[in-house]
This record gives structure tokens, C-alpha cells and sequence, in this order.
């Protein structure tokens, strides 16, 4: 079941009495449509508030807000122009509170198979530097080069452990002075 916020257009539809609800009922004009699509970029610039500077993960949100996690990672990287009405109104109803058990300046896990890639990215670039190919150290590794590609190019802050460990296995040799 959907947590919807109060405030938000299904709350304030089914009826809601908390004070809020009542005063977004009260103070919308008579006949008021909800758009049928709008543009994305308000709910996009909530949505990576949330996710950056209040610690909430999207799978915390989709729950929380009842659509699937899918949808909100679309939205948050822009990959639409135009969403529904109504969920962008969901999502701004949101309030910009830390999401529950997180401090400001504390790293957020989006997943608990995920680690921080730093490590993994350091030894991989002295591989490099030994003469190793993107698509060796991805066979060595057991993932695609192109996984091993996006890692080189700091284009990710987190991997799944199993491939951090596996670059991590492949073994640096020293140079001899």
C-alpha cells in the first residue's frame, strides 16, 4: 500500500482530515484540473534534492511514494521531458526532511551489495598504467569491459562488490628499481 503524502493530490482526493489535506482542499479553486502531463524538471530537481542532500535512496522513495523505483530513476536522470500530473505533484509534496536514520555528511548506500568504487578505480588505473586493456582486465575480471570502461572514467561512485574484489584479485606487479 502507497504512502502518499499529505498534501498530495490522492490524499487530499480520498478524503484526508490531517490539516494540511484540509487546507490544499480549501484553498484549491473550484474545478481545478490536475495537468495531464507536465515537465519534468521540478520533479527532477526534488527528486535529486532528496536523494543527494537528505540521504533518501530511491528505492526508500518509490516505496514510500507507492510508483516503482524504475519510474523515479527515470526521472531523476532526465530520461523523460514530460511526466504525469499527478505524480509530479506526489513528489513535490514531498517534504525535504533526512530520510529516517541519516545524518548530514553520512555516506548513503543505494544498496547493501554496493561499495564505494575508489579502491577498485586506483587499482585499476595502475593496471593500466602496467599495460593492461580495458577488455583484459574485464575477462580477468568476469565483467564487460564496458563495466571496467565506466569505472576508469570515474563515471560511477559505487559497484557491486563482487566486482570491486574481483579487480582487486587481479594481482599489480611491482617494477624493479
Amino acid at each position: 500500500m502507497a504512502l502518499h503524502a499529505h498534501g498530495s493530490p490522492r490524499k487530499v482526493a480520498s478524503g484526508c482530515g490531517c490539516n494540511l489535506c484540509v487546507l490544499v482542499r480549501e484553498t484549491t479553486p473550484r474545478g481545478y484540473r490536475m495537468p495531464a502531463s507536465v515537465p519534468v524538471t521540478t520533479a527532477q530537481k526534488h527528486l535529486v534534492t532528496l536523494t543527494t542532500q537528505y540521504g533518501w535512496s530511491i528505492a526508500a522513495l518509490a516505496e514510500h511514494l507507492g510508483y516503482g523505483e524504475s519510474t523515479l530513476y527515470a526521472i531523476r536522470s532526465g530520461r523523460w521531458q514530460f511526466i504525469g500530473g499527478e505524480l509530479s505533484e506526489d513528489i513535490q509534496c514531498l517534504p525535504l526532511d533526512p530520510a529516517p536514520g541519516w545524518a548530514p555528511g553520512a555516506v548513503t548506500r543505494p544498496r547493501p551489495d554496493l561499495v564505494l568504487v575508489d579502491p577498485a578505480r586506483e587499482h585499476l588505473e595502475a593496471l593500466l598504467a602496467q599495460g593492461w586493456t580495458k577488455r583484459g582486465i574485464g575477462d580477468a575480471a568476469g565483467c564487460s569491459h564496458s563495466t571496467i570502461s565506466l569505472i576508469a572514467a570515474g563515471e560511477s561512485t559505487w559497484t557491486r562488490a563482487v566486482i570491486a574484489d574481483a579487480i582487486l584479485a587481479i594481482p599489480v606487479q611491482e617494477v624493479a628499481a
